[in-house]
């Protein structure tokens, strides 16, 4: 690991250690939050990663890649129900959103309809539908239910835990990262959204039988909490690689029952960075098998 990638990993676990106490629904939200966001724009901070004091300002100190995803993977397992109750006949369920890599000739050739339920995040830019105008709307000719179109009540939820990071931020008044007001603003919006996330995942697992989570990561928070509040219901996931490992922030920690890489690069690379034996499998490409399907041209 070099130092940018140490300080980062350190940074990181700083803020889910000092952040854990907000919880919602059991969940500590530190670990659901995607911490890259908070800091996307803070170029004095990415930069600052690069040099070796930086470590000075931390109170954890990361050497081994393995180290925060065993802090994952204990948090993950504490959530972790063994039995898959009355789910084993339900449906598979696939988060569709912009990296999952199937195809509608995926989707056709490997999913029964009858079995599959496709679930996306919605836009909240939408209009409210009727739920018969839910039940309609399809994913190529799939079953699809949206979670923005949960009706919650979560506002004394949000504003509560929203206190409770106000006063954590008042704690660390003078710190490098959590005193900054971008920050602070950031993350009391994203308490807002993890939480009616969970909400409304809870209450489409509620109406959905589910033998199967997919989804194509679990670097956002989306795939994170439906990981995890399917992970209570005994419910596994698959998790997809959605691309060439090039960044390793987007890919790890790793949090699905099991992640489904292209090839052994992939699996020795999980492994090498604490992945549990038979938490990663190869299945290949989902769009390997179209480059046999010879193109077809009309006369």
């Amino acid at each position: 690991m070099n130092t940018y990638v140490k300080n980062y990993w350190s940074l990181y676990l700083d803020f889910i250690r000092d952040f854990q106490q907000l919880n919602y629904r059991g969940f500590s939200l530190s670990y659901i939050i995607h911490f890259p966001s908070l800091i996307r724009n803070n170029t004095e901070l990415w930069n600052a990663l690069y040099e070796k004091r930086f470590n000075q300002r931390l109170k954890n100190q990361v050497k081994d890649p393995k180290e925060i995803q065993e802090v994952f993977n204990k948090y993950v397992h504490s959530h972790r129900n063994s039995s898959l109750q009355d789910n084993k006949n339900g449906k598979v369920v696939v988060n569709f959103d912009t990296i999952l890599r199937f195809s509608e000739m995926t989707f056709n050739n490997y999913f029964d309809k009858s079995q599959t339920m496709v679930v996306m995040a919605g836009s909240k830019n939408n209009k409210r539908p009727d739920v018969a105008a839910i039940k309609n709307k399809m994913v190529y000719n799939f079953p699809t239910r949206y979670l923005s179109n949960y009706t919650i009540n979560t506002k004394n939820a949000i504003h509560q835990v929203q206190n409770q990071a106000r006063g954590i931020f008042h704690s660390y008044n003078n710190h490098h990262l959590y005193s900054e007001k971008n920050f602070q603003s950031l993350l009391l919006k994203k308490i807002a959204e993890v939480i009616n996330r969970i909400e409304q995942t809870i209450c489409f697992l509620d109406e959905v039988p589910t033998s199967c989570l997919i989804v194509s990561t679990t670097h956002s928070y989306i795939s994170r909490i439906l990981s995890l509040v399917g992970a209570e219901r005994g419910i596994p996931t698959i998790c997809m690689q959605h691309g060439i490992i090039g960044n390793e922030f987007g890919f790890t920690p790793k949090i699905a029952t099991v992640d489904a890489v292209y090839g052994k690069f992939e699996l020795d690379w999980y492994e090498a960075r604490g992945a549990k034996e038979g938490s990663a499998e190869i299945i290949g490409h989902p769009r390997f098998d179209q480059a046999f399907q010879p193109p077809t041209i009309s006369r």
